[in-house]
């Protein structure tokens, strides 16, 4: 796993990937990695919180998609790209 976190944006980088989900640090790395001053939210770590990032759409190549885990009122849930 130390090769994942040396990829980690800076941001992201001091989590352990064997102890704190990572799915939100891979979207923040991707996006960070394509514009590097793109404002991410603000705890992105969190998968439920990158629900109010960019604009809403149908899903398309490349969208980012959440999903809620246990409850979708929860804060549990992952964060992914639509492929």
């Amino acid at each position: 796993m130390s090769a994942l976190r040396q990829w980690f944006d800076r941001s992201v980088a001091w989590i352990d990937p064997r102890e704190i989900p990572w799915c939100g640090a891979f979207v923040a790395t991707c996006f960070r990695k394509w514009q590097s001053n793109i404002s991410l939210p603000d705890n992105p770590l969190g998968a439920r919180n990158w629900s109010g990032f960019g604009k809403p759409c149908p899903p398309v190549f490349g969208s980012v998609l959440v999903f809620w885990r246990g409850s979708p009122s929860g804060w549990q849930g992952h964060v992914g790209f639509y492929h």
